[in-house]
């Protein structure tokens, strides 16, 4: 699959996703990322997770901390009471664009309808 940057939305989106994947105790990178990808269905670069991971410590989401596990340094990051408070904000928004997502969808879905009869009739 082609990669293409990115919009704010996905962002955000996966921004909520790794407060939730951080909800209950803390994880490094590397396994934030798996999860992260299986949840989506893609698989995001590397750069990618640990971006969006620095740009959430900035704010104050998450906070970090290195060990050494099997003589290697791994970053952990843990979710904050300022990053659970951004999460929760956003229970009502959530809740609002679910119906307005899956409008979009399947209109989305009927043009591509339109697209394959029109590529048959051609």
């Amino acid at each position: 699959m082609r990669r293409v940057k990115r919009e704010r939305i996905f962002k955000g989106i996966i921004t909520l996703m790794i407060l939730k994947a951080l909800w209950d105790s803390p994880k490094h990178g590397y396994l934030l990322e798996n999860e992260i990808s299986n949840m989506i269905g893609d698989r995001l670069s590397e750069g990618e997770i640990y971006s969006l991971l620095k740009h959430m410590e900035l704010r104050g989401f998450v906070s970090s901390k290195s060990e050494v596990c099997n003589n290697r340094l791994r970053k952990y990051y843990e979710i904050t009471p300022k990053g659970r408070e951004f999460f929760l904000k956003h229970k009502a928004p959530i809740a609002i664009m679910i119906p307005m997502i899956m409008e979009l969808k399947k209109f989305m879905d009927s043009l591509d309808s339109i697209d394959e009869l029109n590529n048959k009739n051609q």
